[in-house]
């Protein structure tokens, strides 16, 4: 009768120990979920931010490019025709970038979707429902990931060095403490999230390349012409604003410096997710990441100097 007894509480202490790690795993999950919610939100204020620094850049290229119309007819129509060309131009340029960032938020939406519905599956019990939901979202995801890539601003060779240089999830074990649905599920698309997140961590690094040449711009242009051809003239009108746009355009240039950090974070949030497949999960160095990325969007939101 003792020995049964004894039985009985060894499988009771070893349910407890597998209820209690089921509990911990979906405890890890809900904190990783949330935490994504933050990262995903100030990520797509990021992107929002970055969409008028462009348009500002080529408006200041396009103020220094036109010309009047001199002359006789013909080569005034010559003139007009090439302002058009690089109105033209230039506002195509715009639309590509603004296209690609569209996207990218999307695609952003998309994979925050995609890990909520992993939060489910990690303490559903009837999980058929939510991987049916988990497919069709996966689809999308990739679908928005294959548009990235054929678009004509994408960064193929940044993409193609990152793949190269970080190893693969393909010979990586889904850690045990994972139940079984979640890990299925893992087993099945570790390798494609961590595809699309190479893709992601590609386009921000190329966009804040693009926005650090796109501040280089308007500092110098900006300051030829709100500030330095004023200064020329030797009679500067209102001497409080003058020193206040001068103060902001050459202000731009410590904002540049701070711009390093957006590979470094998306670098950061994708070995986060890896280490979460193999078992070990950090929400603390979640929290940070979100933390940072948030700074670098008030850096942002404040970096082009009003007129």
């Amino acid at each position: 009768m003792l020995k049964k007894r004894h039985q009985v509480v060894i499988v009771f202490a070893v349910l407890t120990t597998l209820i209690s790690g089921c509990d911990s795993t979906k405890d890890k999950y809900k904190k990783f979920t949330e935490a994504l919610t933050g990262y995903t939100t100030a990520l797509d204020d990021l992107l929002q931010a970055s969409a008028p620094i462009a348009i500002e850049a080529t408006s200041e290229q396009l103020i220094q490019q036109i010309q009047t119309p001199e002359g006789s007819t013909s080569s005034q129509q010559n003139i007009i025709q090439q302002n058009t060309k690089n109105y033209e131009d230039s506002s195509k340029l715009d639309k590509e970038r603004l296209q690609i960032i569209s996207d990218l938020r999307s695609h952003i939406h998309f994979l925050n979707k995609y890990f909520q519905l992993l939060r489910n599956l990690a303490s559903s019990d009837a999980p058929e429902e939510t991987k049916n939901q988990t497919q069709e979202v996966f689809t999308s995801l990739e679908g928005l990931g294959n548009k990235l890539v054929g678009e004509p601003k994408f960064p193929k060779d940044k993409f193609a060095i990152l793949q190269n240089a970080v190893p693969s999830l393909t010979g990586v074990i889904v850690s045990s403490k994972i139940n079984s649905a979640l890990k299925e599920e893992l087993e099945k698309r570790k390798e494609p999230i961590q595809h699309q997140l190479l893709l992601q961590q590609a386009l921000l690094t190329a966009i804040t390349d693009d926005i650090k040449a796109d501040l280089e711009d308007i500092e110098q242009l900006r300051e030829g012409r709100l500030v330095a051809r004023e200064y020329g003239t030797g009679k500067i009108a209102n001497p409080e604003d003058w020193i206040s746009k001068r103060r902001k355009i050459l202000n731009l240039q410590t904002k540049i410096v701070e711009l390093n950090e957006t590979s470094e974070i998306a670098k950061d949030f994708r070995m986060v997710f890896e280490d979460f497949v193999k078992g070990d999960f950090n929400s603390k160095r979640l929290d940070n990441i979100t933390e940072r990325m948030n700074n670098l969007t008030k850096v942002i939101q404040t970096v082009v100097p009003a007129e």
